[in-house]
């Protein structure tokens, strides 16, 4: 079917969000002087491992993503043996934030490949995030202005809610037949797109065949793209 339509996800899609996280994370440890109690390798294995089992509590609604980023860092110190606040663990992700803004630079390249998709097809970004962060690291990251930005917490709807999905492509007047889905996660992009009979793109290490389309990178999904273009 002909694609004329495209939204993407944001984090670990058209942003590397997790290059920026762990050097943020680390930047921050050491700030915190966290390295005179362990070394950063163990505190993020672990840290990681909670971030990982909680993400998905916040996905069913029994956290929120606020509790996630404060007990995340508790649990992660106190199974090391040393015991963070919930106010220190509020302090440690501002602090983490703030210093992953300041890291994002534009990818010169992906831009022209985007600004060039835009050419043929017509561009929206749908992603689950808080308004002032979201918009904060699209701004850095050179996207601001160049597609529809829909951001869950601004709609009061998030992936993998179809409704989310309808939502954008109501307000964009897509028809789902000529629009692909490009994301990272099969739980949050993919298998719901899939269900509302959208083209989709996986984006990933990840073998799968739950997407018609998987490349590695976001570039590779350009490349392909604009090939015939």
């Amino acid at each position: 079917m002909e694609i004329r339509n495209i939204i993407f996800d944001w984090d670990h899609t058209l942003f590397p969000f997790s290059q920026y996280w762990e050097r943020a994370h680390k930047q921050a440890f050491f700030d915190f002087k966290y390295d005179t109690l362990l070394s950063f390798s163990d505190f993020i294995k672990t840290y990681r491992r909670y971030d990982q089992d909680l993400w998905p509590l916040v996905a069913q609604g029994e956290m929120t993503l606020d509790e996630l980023r404060v007990l995340r860092l508790v649990k992660a110190m106190e199974e090391h043996n040393y015991i963070v606040s919930p106010e220190e663990a509020k302090r440690f992700f501002n602090h983490f934030f703030s210093t992953l803004l300041q890291l994002i630079e534009p990818e010169p390249f992906l831009l022209e490949q985007v600004l060039s998709l835009q050419q043929h097809y017509q561009l929206a970004i749908l992603t689950n995030g808080k308004i002032s962060e979201q918009r904060e690291k699209i701004k850095r990251a050179g996207f601001e202005g160049i597609m529809p930005v829909y951001i869950s917490e601004e709609m009061g709807l998030e992936k993998p809610d179809l409704a989310a999905f309808q939502y954008v492509l109501a307000k964009e007047k897509f028809q789902v037949k000529h629009t692909l889905m490009v994301g990272d996660s099969l739980t949050n992009d993919i298998l719901p797109a899939k269900e509302l009979g959208l083209q989709t793109a996986y984006i990933g290490k990840e073998q799968t065949k739950e997407s018609e389309l998987t490349f590695l990178s976001i570039q590779e999904l350009c490349d392909y793209l604009l090939k015939d273009t």
